[in-house]
Order: structure tokens, then sequence, then C-alpha cells
């Protein structure tokens, strides 16, 4: 089964930078991705290696209109018009070792 038929949901990512004076600009990375997102308290080892709960997970195609979806710890992520911090970032990937989709926690 395909990854992209059980993705029924939309999403967009930002990325943000922050300048010599310290303004924080936000830019559009990806917008309309399809996704599957989902609600439950799940417990993950975040980007600095400290076990944190995750509120949310979601899960991106790997690839998508023949884009690779190159997921960053310090993009946020806009669902329903609310924005999310990333947790943990994960690869799913099948038996021959290709990476078929994203899994992102979130907080």
């Amino acid at each position: 089964m395909e990854i992209l038929s059980l993705l029924n949901q939309l999403l967009d990512v930002y990325t943000t930078t922050k300048d010599l004076y310290g303004d924080i600009t936000r830019s559009s990375k990806y917008l309309s991705v399809p996704c599957r997102f989902q609600f439950s308290n799940q417990k993950t080892i975040g980007d600095r290696g400290d076990e944190v709960v995750s509120s949310c997970q979601v899960w991106l195609p790997y690839t998508w209109n023949d884009v690779s979806i190159n997921i960053e710890s310090t993009d946020v992520i806009v669902y329903n018009d609310k924005e999310y911090k990333i947790i943990s970032i994960q690869n799913g990937v099948d038996i021959g070792g290709v990476t078929k989709f994203t899994k992102v926690f979130l907080r």
C-alpha cells in the first residue's frame, strides 16, 4: 500500500530565521503538504537527547510532487491555523532500505 493513499489532511511548513538585530522572519517552505495528523501523548527522545512527551504526531511523504520533503527541527508546522514545535523527526524505511515517509513528533 502506498503511503500517499493514507494521507488525507494538509499542513504547511515554515522556516524561521533570525537576523543580526534579533528580528525573526518566517517564510513558507512547503504549503499544503498531504499528511496524517494524530493527537496522542507519546514519549520520545528530543533533539537534545532528553526524554520528552509529544502531544501529537504527523506523518509526511518523503517525496511529494517529485520534491524531497526535508523537515528540520527548527521548522514550524502549521495545522488548522495552529503552530506546532518540532520535538523529534524519524524516517520510515521499507524492507529494501528506501525511505518512504517521515514521522514528526510535535509539541
